[in-house]
């Protein structure tokens, strides 16, 4: 498994990581936890380094299942995101500081870790990172060592390039073969910013998965 580094972060990961939105059950239907770890296991078999997860998976089962996988594992970078509010229906988008601390602080709990290596807001709107205490909130966070290094996790081209602007550390978007559009107009600013970059959803929700010619 080939591995490179993460933009400027300083981490090292292997070019394949492993997602788990899908593999929480919310995506394409229940899936048992019996094969939730069975999949986790063969992933770090395999030499997988990264492993994405948000709390709003499963309801926050998806980060107690991941954290058991790597209980004593080092080398594992763990990618968790926050912001997403589940206490109301349907679920909100929440990016207060009070709000980002306390989701941190279960995710810590459920990851069984003292800080997580990499923490991405979970899919902001651009006005939520130009006003509001959000960055400001995950700044913070890293000062004090509950994170290694923030991110944004992208829906759109505005928010991409406002992340860059507010000096995201990684920045997480959809790319596949079929939509690789806001990537590409965003390639001069990761350069020059030095944002490191995660693909989601390369297979395109399956379609490219190999199910159809």
């Amino acid at each position: 498994m080939r591995a490179r580094p993460l933009g400027k972060t300083g981490l090292r990961v292997t070019e394949m990581a492993l997602g788990t939105w899908g593999l929480s059950g919310d995506g394409y239907g229940a899936v048992e936890e019996h094969e939730q770890e069975r999949v986790l296991q063969r992933a770090l078999e395999m030499g997988f380094s990264l492993i994405d997860t948000a709390d709003a998976y499963g309801g926050g089962r998806m980060e107690r299942l991941v954290g058991r996988a790597v209980a004593d594992r080092t080398d594992v970078v763990l990618v968790t995101k926050g912001g997403t509010d589940r206490t109301t229906s349907p679920p909100r988008k929440r990016f207060d500081g009070p709000f980002l601390r306390e989701s941190l602080e279960r995710s810590l709990r459920r990851l069984g870790r003292d800080r997580v290596d990499l923490y991405l807001l979970h899919n902001p709107s651009a006005d939520a990172l130009r006003g509001g205490d959000a960055v400001d909130t995950v700044l913070a966070l890293k000062a004090e060592g509950k994170i290694g290094h923030w991110g944004v996790s992208v829906g759109n081209l505005e928010v991409g390039q406002e992340a860059i602007r507010c000096q995201a550390e990684v920045i997480e978007l959809g790319y596949s073969l079929i939509n690789g559009t806001d990537l590409h107009r965003l390639a001069g600013d990761v350069i020059v910013s030095g944002a490191g970059v995660l693909a989601r959803s390369v297979l395109a929700y399956g379609l490219l998965g190999g199910g159809w010619s």
